[in-house]
């Protein structure tokens, strides 16, 4: 009763069974079980009543909380059993709560398992069922901003970690903000790449084992002649030599801009998660990041931005024009869509992307291959409408 009474102070809809569900719960359950909601299974509900009831009433109801006061006779993993199955044949995001601790400890390895999330408490089960069908309603109503999606394809290349000119080529065949790049084997290409896309030049090493170029002076700037550009590619092949050096990629300098990051990762519990933030060097210092789940539009993209503690530096001040938000937003937006029709994309790292007055353009990417199995975020993309047992 506590749980329920939770569940209504959060706006969640505890509508009685339908006369044809009450009716197929009475043919199922002793004559002493409570059929309204919450249908009470008595201390006597095993394995098969809370799969059975479950099984039942999640075909008219969006959402279920399944809370078991376990005793010290009854087997706790026979009834979590019970609770997974019906999660997994329904489809619908159920949220488990065994209590009585060390009596219930059996169930959570069963429950871990199968997907289906344990709380310590009824009201904590229906206070995160109430946020997933608000956040679903949100996207319901937003859903009509996202492109349709192509085809799901594949990362270009087979290594686990894509190297910097497969990343970039991939970000620009995906429509991103890539600038003019070349990749060179040795020093006489580089400075042919340099001479190519203009002076000045920024030149950044491409080795396997470097993960931030920062670390290991994997990037040299402002590189203004042919004769620099063979000197700096010389320098990175001795500064990453023992790293899997393979050569440089040779990108045009980049002016009066603010460094941000854009990123997707992964998580066990939510699925893809896009972050943006200030980046740079400092980003790891700063720590000043926003985060959604996955996909996201370009308006909500624009909330990202505008909640980080340092947005005044995308603004205009001290006679400096402000950052295009209008272009930084739909690049988040686009990223947060790529893991949909990409499955084998486990992370993708943007950082720096350079904000400009007008538009933004990627100064350097990692892109993670990977797959994650299937765990209790998958909750999140089967909420509905907040109807719950």
């Amino acid at each position: 009763m506590l749980s329920t009474d939770a569940a209504e102070a959060v706006g969640l809809d505890l509508a009685a069974p339908s006369p044809t569900l009450r009716r197929r719960l009475a043919e199922r359950l002793p004559s002493y079980c409570s059929l309204g909601n919450p249908i009470d299974l008595t201390v006597q509900g095993g394995e098969a009543e809370y799969r059975d009831v479950l099984s039942m009433a999640l075909e008219e109801y969006d959402a279920a909380v399944a809370i078991d006061v376990n005793t010290p006779y009854l087997d706790a993993a026979l009834v979590a059993r019970g609770i997974v199955t019906a999660a997994k044949v329904t489809g619908k995001p159920v949220a488990a709560t065994f209590m009585a601790g060390k009596t219930a400890a059996a169930a959570l390895p069963v429950l871990i398992a199968g997907g289906v999330p344990d709380f310590p408490t009824g009201e904590r089960a229906v206070a995160v069922l109430a946020l997933l069908a608000n956040d679903e309603a949100r996207r319901l109503a937003r859903r009509e901003s996202f492109p349709p999606e192509p085809a799901e394809s594949s990362l270009p290349g087979t290594d686990r970690v894509l190297s910097e000119p497969e990343a970039m080529d991939w970000l620009e065949h995906e429509g991103l903000p890539v600038p003019a790049h070349l990749f060179a084997r040795t020093a006489k290409a580089a400075a042919e790449a340099a001479r190519s896309l203009g002076f000045p030049v920024a030149v950044k090493a491409v080795a396997a084992g470097v993960v931030h170029k920062t670390d290991v002076g994997g990037v040299v700037l402002d590189v203004a002649s042919k004769v620099g550009a063979r000197s700096a590619f010389r320098e990175l092949s001795e500064r990453a030599k023992d790293l899997g050096f393979g050569g440089v990629l040779v990108v045009p300098m980049v002016r009066d801009a603010v460094e941000v990051l854009v990123g997707i990762s992964r998580d066990a519990q939510f699925g893809p998660v896009v972050a943006a933030g200030l980046g740079g060097i400092a980003a790891e210092a700063l720590r000043d990041i926003s985060l959604r789940v996955a996909p996201i539009g370009e308006g909500e993209a624009l909330g990202m931005l505008n909640e980080l503690r340092g947005r005044a530096l995308l603004g205009a001040f001290r006679g400096r024009p402000g950052r295009d938000l209008e272009a930084l937003a739909s690049l988040v937006a686009r990223v947060s869509q790529l893991p949909f029709r990409y499955p084998d994309l486990m992370e993708l790292d943007l950082n720096p992307v350079f904000a400009l007055e007008s538009g933004v353009v990627i100064g350097d990417v990692r892109v993670v291959r990977g797959h994650m199995p299937g765990a209790c975020g998958e909750m999140h993309s089967r909420a509905n409408q907040g109807k719950m047992a």
